[in-house]
């Protein structure tokens, strides 16, 4: 059994009830006593999993983005606080155990301290130089605090292997179901509304475009499944990682977003050229699966272009090449498009009213008590801004903080490969993880997946993986009674 597991079930149920409060309890009832029934069978990884997909708006039933529970905080805000409780007060490993953090774990414990430090100083700032009152401060740029919470929680969960095992498995799923209704909804051109929740729905290249949080999801598990399918240490475990690898990446691809694409290629590319181009067996093996893929892949696409020869016409194709197309363009310099005009425009009018304070930002000026009428919707923070975000508010200086345990761990990674240092059961976290991190500071260029809640409850959770992977194993610390029953029994033999 695992040290604190009836707690955490309890709270977890307890999560799930809050989580629903006030939004379709009625055709939700089932789902929910489906999710207990899970949480008490698996125990602490299902609660954690839950309240995690919980905090990415992936669980099945009511909006949790925009369900209000209390106050202005949202069901969604109200589940990541929970998670963070849960996780706080959770002890890893068993009943007895001691387990000493790694140096890894350490020095992300002191980062998290330091952000939050900074984060309490800003929100002072506010209250004391603005018109914002306190309540508004702490909620509006709670995600940033989240963030530098729960990556040294995450860490310290995933001590425990058992619970890592069910968090993974439990979050697989989740992903599969998630990435499987987006791509549903989007092909059929109907509504999931009780397995996909999304805050607004577009047309784009003639596909409806879906706005939903929980492309976090399917966006963090492509390049983990990837990295499953080429260095698993057990056949199901390769089958698995490319299952959630393909699946996710049709999703992926028909979110239609630019920068997504750009991201995810360049950080899978980053990763594959550490991983499988080093001259080493495990490279080797690797490049042998990913040209066996490849090939699977080709000759799936074939047959289906034979049996179905429209496909090479579909809408759905020709949306995602269009999108494809304009990408390069972009990135390439050859053209423009319109969107990256206006966010030309608004860094523009942001930076302008930024003027001289770019080191330390201007705070936390939440737009309903500090409106400032030259600024889109009157905020100094925006959904296609990107790092702007963190700059706006907190300054370079808090982005630099903000941002160093992903550039960090990354280039520990990288290091730890290039000295083929290599454990088998963790070289899959650190390919995949290596690979979203990069595509994550890619794409956070102009997306906000680092500076919303969906984005930085998938983002700490794969930086507490790569830093378990990066961690030796746990050395064991002795309770205090141990050394005087050792005593007692030596002084017995003798």
């Amino acid at each position: 059994m695992t040290g604190g597991l009836t707690p955490v079930r309890l709270i977890g149920v307890a999560a799930l009830a809050v989580a629903v409060i006030g939004g379709a309890i009625a055709t939700t009832l089932a789902v929910v006593l489906g999710l207990v029934f899970v949480i008490a069978r698996f125990g602490a990884g299902a609660a954690i999993g839950l309240l995690a997909l919980g905090g990415l708006n992936a669980l099945p039933g009511p909006n949790l983005q925009t369900t209000i529970v209390a106050l202005t905080f949202t069901a969604q805000a109200v589940d990541v606080l929970v998670l963070i409780v849960v996780m706080l007060f959770m002890r890893p490993g068993r009943r007895g155990d001691h387990p000493r953090p790694s140096a890894v774990e350490r020095r992300i414990a002191w980062w998290a301290v330091a952000f939050l430090v900074l984060w309490l100083i800003v929100v002072a700032r506010t209250v004391v130089g603005t018109p914002v009152p306190i309540r508004r401060a702490v909620y509006w740029c709670m995600d940033f605090a989240s963030f530098a919470a729960l990556v040294p929680l995450f860490a310290r969960t995933f001590r425990d292997k058992a619970v890592l095992r069910v968090f993974t498995v439990t979050v697989m799923i989740g992903a599969l179901i998630s990435s499987l209704a987006q791509s549903v909804v989007i092909i059929s051109r109907g509504l999931l509304p009780f397995l996909v929740n999304t805050t607004t729905v577009a047309s784009t290249a003639g596909l409806p475009r879906l706005y939903t949080g929980a492309i976090d999801l399917p966006f963090a598990a492509l390049p983990l499944g990837l990295g499953a399918a080429l260095f698993g240490t057990k056949p199901r475990y390769r089958l698995a990682g490319a299952v959630v690898t393909l699946v996710c990446l049709v999703s992926v691809a028909l979110a239609l977003t630019r920068a997504r694409y750009i991201g995810m290629t360049v950080g899978v590319a980053c990763a594959a050229l550490v991983w499988l181009c080093l001259s080493d067996a495990a490279a080797r093996l690797a490049r042998i699966r990913f040209a066996r893929a490849i090939l699977a892949i080709a000759v799936t696409a074939g047959m289906l272009v034979l049996y179905h020869p429209s496909l090479l016409g579909s809408s759905e194709l020709t949306a995602v090449t269009s999108r494809v197309n304009t990408a390069t363009a972009v990135v390439t310099g050859a053209s423009s498009t319109q969107t990256v005009d206006v966010r030309l425009v608004e860094a523009g009018r942001l930076t302008g009213y930024l003027g001289g304070q770019w080191l330390f930002g201007l705070g936390f000026l939440d737009p309903s008590s500090d409106y400032i009428s030259t600024l889109p919707n009157g905020s100094i923070r925006n959904g296609d801004v990107g790092y702007l975000n963190m700059i706006m508010t907190m300054g370079v200086f808090g982005l630099v903080l903000y941002l160093a345990p992903l550039v960090l761990l990354v280039g520990a990674a990288v290091r730890r490969r290039v000295r083929r240092v290599r454990d088998p059961n963790v070289e899959w976290l650190l390919f995949g993880g290596v690979a979203y991190l990069i595509a994550t500071l890619i794409s956070s260029t102009t997306l906000v997946i680092l500076f919303s809640t969906t984005g930085v409850v998938a983002a700490a959770a794969v930086v507490a993986l790569l830093v378990q992977a990066l961690s030796p194993p746990p050395v064991r610390e002795p309770p205090p009674d141990e050394p005087r029953i050792l005593a007692r029994s030596l002084a017995g033999a003798a």
